[in-house]
């Protein structure tokens, strides 16, 4: 089994080595394809312009290399897939395999090849080695290709045409790459070989194919055993960790074991829990492992296996989960039974301290401390309690542990605080004292009557409260003495409070009587100005912008007078006889508000109008623009004498400009101004007068593009004109140009700009007529002086030859197509 599959392993190797068919044949997208990156860009813009001769036009194709491939099919099958005709040779170089090969299909080009070398196909080869190998041996690939299409545009004419085809391949010695340096181009005429393609590849090409597939088919199959042996592999993993889980539970049942039936209460419902719960995670855990063992799958059954291993995962994680929950009860019940030992040592601990400090506190003071005895002989009982429960029920006795630690704490704290609350009780009268003094030192340099505010009684009823203090203390009740102490010196803060309150309320009445008095004295001092600029916008705009500017100013004296109404009544609130400084701040505060509303209408008011001033003195100002820009379109027409024609009505635009401009010149003469009216007209004067202005420009900047188009036109006519006339009658050119020429002018006078233009393509299309009979007429006349004869080519088949710039040897095929290669 192993020796076999080693050997197809070999097998699939030599296979994989053998050489492929060919690379791609590109797809044709310039005379230049330069795939092998052998040419700079100014090179191929050189080549390219080589690439045109009189009787022939070259495509070049550059590639890494063939893969095995001869040069001269390779060549043939590019002629074929790039569809070149009679005319067309190809020339190919392989950068890699130092090959260069020429394919054509025109015989007389291979006779001309063959009179010139004398080798019949073979001359394809020879043409290439002598005119682009050297250049190629020293990296110069730009100038040997121009110079091998420049020997073979300068082959000499044939008087016979010799019949045959050829293909030739030429190595040649290695040589190593150099950049951009070679001999001066030859001008010696250099001549091409052209072969027929050799068929055997398509053969060739099957069998690779079979192999392909073949190859693709083993490395499938492999890969699919390999991956169904992975995923059974992962099954058995999964398996595996299954199977731990085992030991897992029998842990965590180790663990509740000493619980088991020794425990009481709370702790004893949980133990039970756990323990059903592990023993059932037992049983279903057994079951679904011999599940697992009695399961058979084969590597070959990947969807079966996948699926197996999703239902095997999915349970492990089942498992897991309800694993993990029976452990945490487990730990629970284990680490309660720990912490409630130790709770208990330092609730012991703590009561024999809070003990002495009760004792030592009864002594100091020699307060009976009730309370504090009372809590003291609870909190044994709840230590005892804690005791008891840690051996049969533990977690009932943690909760009885941590509420007597709570208890504990509070008990030591109000210890703590007793002596802090009792010097706040002996020294509440001095504090009361120097609270009322204070008060009456307020009343005195303010002169305060106090009418509705009594600060003394505030002081006297945290007097009352000093008893109940002094009884909650002695008794040890601290929270209670928290709150009485607590309500005490918040009556001592409030009597003093209130007294600075009235204090300051007189003040800032006094202030803002005063700066009410000035405030509508300003009123009262603006008021003939606000009312001539409401006169004058009155009569400078329409009601529909000064009647709520009126309406508003009238609602702000609305105000103005409330307020002056009012202030008698806050003096006397305020004054020393009463002293209502309480009712005169409510007062004030509205007066306040009254005058913020006044003060904001009239900046409001001051606002709109310098809006509207500046809108109407922008828009007299845009009409003085558009007007302008009108005159100035209305003068370039008058200049450059532009014409326009039917489809564009320059004449009624214009009327209808001027008429929108007499408009908004009756609008803006004649107050009162409606703003949103003369806002849509100058808006409507913008848009005719860009537009107009618009158009009067396009029109010009194509009058002078046609009129520049026509002198164009007229000289390069002429240049035509008297370099064709020896060899062409002219006359009837002439004739058609004049009348072009006129119905261009015509159209210019009339003001189609645009049509004119697009009549210089017949004037474009008359020229280049003229230029091809010319060249038609040249050829001619150069074929009756050279005497040369054209063949008719009835074979159909292609000539291409190669060369190898490596070596000097060339070799040569012939079939339909002529092709030969040489190697540099």
């Amino acid at each position: 089994m192993k020796k076999g599959l080693v050997f197809i392993l070999m097998l699939v190797w030599m296979l994989a080595v053998q050489p492929a068919l060919a690379a791609t044949i590109p797809a044709q997208t310039g005379r230049v394809m330069d795939t092998a990156g052998m040419f700079t860009a100014e090179q191929i813009v050189s080549v390219e312009q080589a690439t045109e001769g009189q009787d022939y036009s070259f495509h070049l194709l550059t590639i890494d290399r063939l893969d095995g491939v001869k040069p001269t099919d390779y060549a043939d099958q590019v002629y074929k897939a790039w569809n070149l005709q009679k005319q067309d040779i190809l020339l190919l170089v392989s950068l890699n395999d130092r090959q260069t090969a020429l394919s054509f299909k025109n015989q007389e080009l291979l006779a001309k090849l063959d009179a010139k070398y004398g080798l019949g196909d073979a001359s394809i080869s020879q043409i290439i080695t002598d005119n682009f190998n050297d250049y190629a041996k020293q990296g110069n690939y730009a100038a040997g290709s121009i110079a091998l299409m420049q020997a073979v545009y300068q082959l000499p004419a044939l008087t016979n045409i010799p019949s045959g085809t050829g293909t030739i391949i030429e190595p040649a010695p290695a040589v190593p790459n150099a950049v951009n340096s070679g001999p001066e181009a030859t001008s010696q005429p250099v001549p091409v070989t052209v072969p027929a393609p050799d068929l055997a590849p398509a053969k060739t090409a099957g069998n690779n194919v079979l192999v392909f597939f073949g190859i693709v088919l083993l490395f499938s199959v492999i890969a699919w055993v390999g991956y169904g042996i992975y995923l059974n592999r992962k099954l058995k993993q999964v398996k595996v960790r299954t199977q731990f889980l085992l030991v897992e539970i029998s842990r965590a049942t180790e663990q509740l074991r000493p619980f088991v039936g020794l425990v009481q209460g709370s702790t004893e419902q949980l133990v039970i829990k756990a323990d059903e719960r592990l023993s059932s995670l037992t049983v279903e855990l057994s079951a679904h492992l011999h599940e697992l063992a009695e399961q058979s799958i084969l590597i070959l059954k990947i969807e079966k296996l996948r699926k197996a291993i999703q239902e095997a995962e999915a349970k492990y994680s089942q498992f897991t989960a309800a694993l993990q929950e029976g452990r945490d009860e487990v730990k629970r019940v284990v680490e309660v039974d720990k912490e409630v030992k130790q709770e208990v040592k330092e609730l012991l601990g703590l009561l024999t301290s809070l003990e002495a400090d009760i004792e030592n506190l009864h002594q100091q003071h020699t307060f009976p401390l009730e309370y504090l005895y009372a809590e003291l002989d609870r909190l044994k009982k709840e230590t005892a309690k804690a005791s008891d429960l840690s051996v049969f029920d533990p977690i009932e006795g943690d909760k009885v542990a941590d509420r007597a630690l709570l208890d504990m704490e509070s008990r030591q704290q109000d210890m703590l605080d007793l002596p802090r609350y009792l010097d706040a009780h002996r020294s509440f009268a001095e504090r009361a004292g120097s609270s009322r003094a204070e008060i009456a030192q307020i009343i005195r340099d303010n002169t305060l009557k106090l009418p509705r505010t009594d600060p003394f009684a505030s002081l006297e009823k945290a007097q009352g409260k000093a008893p109940s203090l002094l009884e909650a203390l002695q008794a040890g009740r601290m929270e209670q003495a928290r709150t009485i102490s607590g309500e005490m010196d918040s009556l001592l803060a409030s009597a003093i409070e209130m007294t600075r309150r009235q204090a300051q309320l007189k003040d800032k009445n006094q202030q803002d009587i005063r700066w009410i008095e000035g405030k509508l004295t300003e009123f009262e001092q603006n008021e003939p100005d606000v009312k001539r600029e409401l006169e004058r916008v009155r009569k400078t705009y329409a009601e529909e912008h000064a009647g709520p500017l009126m309406a508003a100013h009238e609602k702000q004296n609305q105000r103005l007078r409330v307020v002056e109404g009012n202030l008698p009544q806050i003096r006397r609130l305020t004054d020393e006889e009463h002293q209502e400084f309480d009712q005169a701040r409510v007062i004030l505060d509205e007066n306040l508000a009254q005058l913020s509303e006044a003060d904001t209408i009239a900046k409001q008011a001051i606002a709109s109008i310098q809006e509207w001033d500046t809108k109407l003195a922008e828009f007299k100002r845009q009409t003085e623009e558009y007007r302008d820009r009108f005159a100035t379109a209305v003068r370039l027409i008058e200049l450059e004498s532009l014409k326009f024609h039917e489809e564009y009505s320059i004449q009624e635009h214009s009327k209808s400009i001027i008429a929108l401009q007499s408009k908004v010149q009756s609008e803006l003469s004649s107050p009162p101004y409606r703003l949103v009216v003369i806002e849509q007209m100058i808006q409507q004067q913008r848009k005719e007068t860009e537009r107009f202005a618009t158009v009067v420009q396009e029109a010009d900047a194509k009058k002078k593009q046609a009129e520049e188009l026509a002198r164009a036109m007229n000289d390069q006519f002429t240049s035509v004109h008297g370099r064709t006339k020896s060899m062409l009658l002219t006359d009837s050119y002439k004739s058609r140009y004049s009348g072009t020429m006129n119905d261009f002018q015509a159209l210019i006078a009339a003001g189609y700009y645009q049509r004119a233009m697009e009549k210089a393509n017949e004037v474009n299309s008359l020229i280049s007529g003229m230029e091809h009979d010319y060249r038609t007429e040249v050829a001619k006349q150069e074929s009756v002086n050279s005497g040369s004869s054209s063949w008719n080519d009835s074979s159909g088949g292609n000539s291409s030859g190669s060369s190898s710039w490596d070596s000097g040897s060339s070799s040569g095929s012939s079939d339909s197509n002529s092709s030969g290669s040489s190697g540099w």
